[in-house]
């Protein structure tokens, strides 16, 4: 065909393109089994092939189109959220589902993490040497032994601590105009945006006794730190929105703490005390809804219960807004044959919400079978995706975007076919009983059912 060409050099194969490439995915590879558990079986060397030709590409520019990755230019972007990846060949303890199990076997089953799942939804792929086969798991539990996972521990708050400590006492601020940050970054930026929304009251600046030093100790002597003398918060205190402590209550007068550092403490009463407070116990472990309800902070809990339940039924004496979204029944008046779920509640803390102590009921979605009835029809990905890159490209003219987030969308969802959920009784504040007269829809199994 008259086509001129060149060879390379013999021996020299770095001046090949597609012998570079092969160079790269080998060292690539070998950068991979370098990092896997001792114990994974190397004969399965092939099943770690998938996800290494994803990272590869992930790493590696397109030469098409060099701002974007190979992966990107001939896929689209990867969306870690959607589609989790771990290092290959950690071992895993992946759950098995009851429909899957026999009855007094084990819940979960060892394998290996080979790669990420594409077709599922935050799913990953496992091998499993029990049945030499590989599956798409939704929970497992990763036990890496080379790699460790981050954790922040005890110790690491103590030694940010210190740190802040030591800042503050080798660098103290020359003049009152100077801000002082310690600690945390991302604390001190939710104190900023706890403030905008107005969650928490105006700190009034404290100003330090005038005091010139002599010249002997112009260098060394630093302002004393006076202990505050109320550490805890009241017991049983009300939300922090009602009853708002002041500096006046967080700091004595004689305290030599500038604006800065006295935000910086209440910062820590307002995101780590208080909070951990009510999540986690002095043990560190976390607290259940049985600890809640009938722990030392009873009443806010047993209020918050209150306001789900009536949020969800048709109010309660506190009055939230109803989105009668479930209707307290008689066990028998469940149809035969239908599936019935548990409730399960998620508590939290949430300093920058309304309502600050938070119970939230969730239904158990593995004991259902929705007859294709689950969903609330909504905007498709596509459709997002459409919308979001119309915006992206008019991003250079100065367009700006706004999006709405719609309060109880799915519970005010209308169902075809009802579903039906049972709740223990000893769950139920006293005055949701009174005003759904649940005395008289109490179960014999000690259930109340919805």
């Amino acid at each position: 065909e008259n086509i001129s060409y060149q060879l390379v050099p013999p021996h020299i194969h770095r001046a090949n393109l597609a012998e570079r490439a092969i160079q790269t995915y080998k060292n690539h590879f070998k950068a991979g089994l370098a990092t896997l558990d001792p114990d994974f079986p190397l004969s399965e060397w092939d099943r770690l092939i998938p996800q290494a030709n994803i990272t590869i590409n992930l790493l590696r520019a397109s030469r098409s189109n060099p701002s974007l990755s190979a992966y990107a230019y001939l896929f689209g972007e990867f969306n870690y959220n959607q589609t989790p990846i771990a290092p290959p060949g950690t071992k895993v303890l992946a759950h098995a589902k009851p429909d899957n199990r026999a009855s007094w076997a084990p819940h979960g089953d060892e394998g290996w993490y080979v790669g990420p799942s594409m077709d599922h939804y935050r799913c990953v792929n496992c091998y499993f040497p029990k049945t030499r086969s590989q599956r798409d798991v939704d929970t497992v539990t990763f036990f890496p032994k080379v790699v460790t996972f981050p954790e922040v521990k005890t110790e690491d708050f103590l030694k940010q601590a210190a740190l802040d400590i030591i800042s503050i006492l080798t660098k103290p601020p020359p003049s009152t105009t100077v801000t002082l940050e310690a600690g945390d970054e991302t604390r001190n930026a939710l104190l900023k945006i706890a403030q905008s929304l107005q969650r928490v009251e105006k700190i009034t600046t404290v100003e330090a006794p005038s005091v010139t030093p002599s010249p002997s100790t112009a260098h060394t002597q630093l302002p004393r730190v006076v202990e505050p003398k109320e550490k805890q918060w009241t017991k049983g205190a009300e939300p922090f929105k009602q009853n708002r402590y002041n500096l006046r209550k967080l700091l004595p007068k004689a305290t030599n703490f500038k604006d800065r550092a006295a935000k910086h403490i209440l910062a820590q009463h307002i995101f780590s005390k208080h909070s951990a407070a009510h999540v986690f116990n002095e043990n560190g472990k976390k607290e259940t809804i049985n600890t809640l309800l009938f722990g030392r902070d009873s009443g806010l809990w047993t209020k918050s219960m209150s306001n789900e339940l009536g949020r969800l039924a048709q109010g309660n004496i506190h009055g939230v807004r109803a989105t009668d979204t479930i209707d307290f029944i008689f066990k028998g008046d469940i149809p035969p044959g239908q599936a019935i779920t548990y409730a399960n509640f998620v508590c939290d803390y949430r300093p920058l919400k309304s309502e600050l102590y938070r119970i939230r009921l969730v239904a158990g979605g593995d004991k259902l079978t929705y007859d294709g009835d689950a969903g609330a029809p909504a905007a498709s990905l596509l459709e997002t995706k459409l919308m979001v890159n119309s915006v992206i490209s008019d991003a250079k003219d100065g367009a700006r975007f706004m999006s709405c987030d719609l309060k109880d969308f799915f519970l005010a969802t209308p169902m075809v076919n009802p579903e039906y959920m049972r709740i223990l009784y000893k769950y139920i504040p006293q005055d949701i009983r009174a005003m759904y007269n649940l005395d008289s829809k109490l179960a014999p199994d000690g259930y109340i059912y919805i």
